[in-house]
């Protein structure tokens, strides 16, 4: 899915993985990632608007990726 942060020069490429975290961890950020946050992710539609309301965007590209996530944690 294209990206507006593409261009013919450089273009953005997601990797995923996805832990289960016996604990609540909390997020620390460091100068690589100065507002490291968690999002709620019971489903798309609840990151989305998590994410809306803090003023960012979810990526488009990144939705399909989020998707598999949760059919993976719905078996």
């Amino acid at each position: 899915m294209n990206d507006w942060r593409n261009s013919d020069h450089a273009w953005v490429a997601s990797t995923v993985a996805l832990f289960l975290l016996p604990a609540t961890v909390t997020a620390i950020a460091a100068d690589d990632a100065l507002d490291a946050t968690w999002w709620p992710f019971g489903s798309l539609d609840e990151l989305d608007s998590a994410i809306t309301a803090a003023g960012r965007t979810l990526y488009a590209a990144h939705r399909p990726l989020l998707h598999l996530a949760l059919e993976h944690l719905a078996k």
